[in-house]
């Protein structure tokens, strides 16, 4: 990795913390409470993470949800991921979890969400990262399903909830199915957004803005397929949460030649570079910049709006964006003298 990638400051606003947990925890947790694992020492772990096709990919993620039963499940993996991003320079994040699964399994979601709020707390006094938590809604649990998540959420959101998401299988289980549960997280005062445009095309994303009013769409890339869409983004100037390597991992794009980044950048959307679940793809949000450097040909002058851009697209406040801003700003001066090499 280039030493300009790693010492950039960075938000990142697509990670999901199930999907962030590293082999040796899952082993550990798997361990903890007496869970089969289709490996059964470290390397095997690996092995199974390594990301083979989308089921697949469901199939590690499920398995991981399982391993997660208790409130210091949940403080573990936090810390641990906390302490990555901070080793990768991320000064901000704003990550998913997936409560459905906890709802499912009738798990004390205001134990587990204090407990991540904990190990928050620590990280941003210890290590200077700080992270809000947004519930991911998945599609495949129904319509209302939904609603309970949302109405669970709103309940608990002064523990620690910033947000209302959804993901899942965009075209089989659309975005009107989850309108009232969108509604909810609004009128409560949650900011919602919506992953979008990865497996759909761009009526997904239409449906994202119009039905939900989405503030953020998660991935967005399949938008360069409808000109006017392009467009109302550009000109409203509403966040893409971009993930180059997962949208390849996962067959969106055979490879990062055809995938859509640089046209999204030159066509004045705001790009915001992420790495959506790092382990699963062998990646982290260092390696996605060095991506855009290498794959994509990005100037200085791209990185660091896209930069800037993880702070301006965040659902801080104002006054806190102001701050982190002239953060980003005084670290990135630093690096203008050196050379974009890797």
């Amino acid at each position: 990795m280039s030493d300009y990638a790693r010492r950039l400051p960075k938000a990142e606003l697509h990670v999901h913390l199930e999907g962030a947990i590293r082999p040796e925890t899952l082993l550990t947790l798997a361990e903890r409470h007496r869970i089969a694992l289709p490996a059964h020492d470290l390397e095997g772990v690996r092995d199974f993470y390594r990301f083979r096709d989308f089921l697949h990919f469901i199939d590690v993620y499920t398995t991981i949800c399982r391993c997660l039963r208790t409130p210091e499940d949940f403080y573990l993996v936090t810390k641990e991921f906390l302490a990555y991003q901070a080793s990768l320079n991320v000064k901000y994040c704003e990550t998913f979890f997936a409560p459905g699964h906890f709802i499912k399994q009738d798990a004390d979601l205001g134990a587990i969400v204090d407990a991540i709020t904990q190990a928050r707390k620590e990280a941003a006094r210890d290590l200077g990262v700080r992270m809000e938590l947004i519930a991911d809604i998945s599609r495949e649990m129904g319509a209302e399903f939904g609603v309970r998540i949302a109405k669970e959420m709103v309940r608990i959101k002064d523990r620690g909830v910033l947000g209302i998401g959804i993901g899942g299988a965009e075209a089989e289980f659309p975005a009107e199915w989850f309108e009232e549960a969108f509604r909810l997280g609004r009128e409560a005062g949650m900011p919602v957004v919506a992953h979008a445009g990865e497996a759909d095309g761009p009526k997904s994303v239409w449906s994202a803005l119009n039905v939900l009013k989405a503030q953020r769409i998660g991935h967005g890339v399949r938008s360069i397929e409808d000109p006017a869409l392009i467009a109302h983004l550009r000109d409203h100037q509403i966040p893409l949460e971009v993930c180059p390597t997962s949208n390849t991992c996962i067959g969106i794009y055979p490879d990062y030649a055809a995938h859509p980044l640089r046209k999204l950048v030159e066509a004045g959307c705001m790009v915001t570079l992420n790495s959506d679940d790092p382990p699963m793809f062998e990646t982290d949000l260092v390696r996605e910049y060095d991506v855009a450097i290498t794959e994509f040909g990005l100037s200085r002058d791209q990185i660091e709006q896209i930069v800037l851009n993880g702070i301006r697209a965040s659902f801080l406040s104002d006054a806190e964006k102001k701050v982190y801003l002239a953060s980003f700003e005084a670290e990135l001066a630093t690096l203008r003298a050196e050379p974009l090499s890797v």
